[in-house]
């Protein structure tokens, strides 16, 4: 290698290493300001508190009781439950009721339809859905109403219901961030260090002929924590929508395809999911 390009190739690498310190130490500064220093009447306008209401349930076996959130109850697989309840009346107009899900469900208010989700929606092949966040728009008028929710997922455990909070969205969101915020942006930060370090060390070999093992191991290995703790958080939604993958399988429902075809999604899952080839595959793209 020519000393124009050895010396050109030094300079990019001393260039990145200069962003990355640069990068983190403006994160770190904009955090100490924004923790000592900044102060914004804005957050003491959020309102966010839990839905502390006593909740009725119902089996599609006639099975009644009363309950409070978060709460479970060993169903059948795939039987029907409902969980009714009623609404405070301390609701405004610019309140919304929010909640963790992932099963498939239907929510009314009054017998109204409000809010509709079919767990089998996710865009990714192999369909993959993780637990995500929903929230719905009430108003003066719905206080004192009462809520149900139904939950008839086929093939799924659909006995358990999270807690529901409600408040404006301005609290709402920093409830969110305040629990998995913090999570989400650390791995971020990990993930780009972990770019900057497989940089640094392709450089290295390519100028010096030297292939440090210990460095790329390094790398990798943090990029796939970031990778990990970024798809496990669920705060994922915000970024990729409702998809999911959490390890190397959690959950997949496949399509049905024609009799005598296999579509693309098909024939991957069946390589990606082979009990002999999936680790090695796995392996090799981590």
């Amino acid at each position: 290698m020519s000393n124009n390009k050895r010396e050109g190739l030094e300079r990019l690498i001393y260039i990145g290493i200069g962003i990355s310190w640069v990068f983190v130490a403006v994160v770190i500064t904009l955090w100490i300001v924004s923790m000592c220093f900044f102060r914004s009447d804005a957050f003491a306008e959020g309102r966010c508190k839990d839905l502390d209401v006593t909740w009725t349930y119902k089996t599609s076996t006639g099975e009644t009781g009363e309950c409070s959130l978060p709460f479970r109850i060993n169903i059948p697989l795939g039987d029907r439950i409902e969980f009714s309840a009623t609404l405070p009346d301390d609701i405004g107009d610019d309140t919304y009721l929010s909640w963790l899900g992932g099963r498939s469900f239907t929510l009314y208010i009054d017998g109204a339809k409000r809010l509709s989700y079919d767990g089998d929606d996710a865009w990714l092949p192999g369909r993959i859905v993780k637990s995500k966040f929903f929230s719905i728009k009430l108003s003066r008028a719905d206080c004192g109403k009462t809520i149900l929710i139904v939950k008839d997922e086929p093939k799924s455990r659909n006995g358990y219901l999270g807690t529901f909070t409600y408040g404006n969205m301005l609290g709402i969101i920093g409830d969110i961030f305040a629990d998995y915020g913090f999570n989400i942006c650390a791995a971020f930060i990990l993930f780009f260090i972990s770019v900057v370090i497989l940089l640094i060390n392709t450089g290295i070999a390519t100028i010096y002929k030297i292939d440090n093992l210990s460095f790329r191991l390094l790398g990798y290995g943090m990029m796939s924590v970031a990778v990990w703790v970024i798809s496990d958080s669920f705060l994922y939604q915000t970024l990729f929508g409702d998809a999911y993958i959490s390890g190397i399988i959690r959950r997949s429902v496949k399509k049905k395809a024609a009799k005598h075809s296999l579509t693309t999604s098909d024939k991957i899952d069946r390589i990606v999911t082979n009990r002999i080839l999936a680790l090695p595959i796995f392996a090799v793209v981590m």
